[in-house]
């Protein structure tokens, strides 16, 4: 729900820095979206509930990320061991399956070096930006 807010928040002020042209009105604009936004989260800290549901929402948060941070690397592994299995057991395999099932793991190693390289160039670029503004 925060990231949520934050996030719309966040497309809000970039789409409005793009369209205002004084730089006046830019500057307001931006810092009434921060105060919005300072605002939504005490709030939201601010919110008295019971512990357990706090606990809850917490949990379920990690949770969460614990779960979409693992899917992909166990698969690919489980698909990876599958292949190993295959092979020690004498289980025949296309080509193909087989290129796809020992690849896989490897694949998914490349893709985050991948990835992780591309969000650090995003970050220096949005730093370089936040300088600009």
């Amino acid at each position: 729900m925060i990231d949520l807010a934050l996030s719309a928040l966040g497309i809000f002020g970039k789409l409005g820095s793009k369209l205002i042209e004084d730089k006046d009105k830019k500057t307001e604009f931006a810092f009434k979206t921060l105060d919005i936004g300072q605002k939504f989260m005490e709030t939201m800290l601010a919110t008295k509930t019971y512990p357990w549901i706090d606990a809850l929402v917490k949990l379920s948060y990690a949770g969460e990320q614990i779960v979409k941070g693992l899917f992909r690397p166990v698969g690919t592994a489980l698909m990876t061991a599958f292949a190993i299995y295959a092979e020690t057991n004498g289980i025949e395999l296309s080509a193909t399956a087989e290129t796809i099932l020992y690849g896989a793991f490897p694949a998914w190693g490349l893709d985050r070096a991948v990835g992780k390289h591309r969000e650090a160039k995003i970050k220096k670029k949005q730093v370089d930006l936040d300088e600009d503004w």
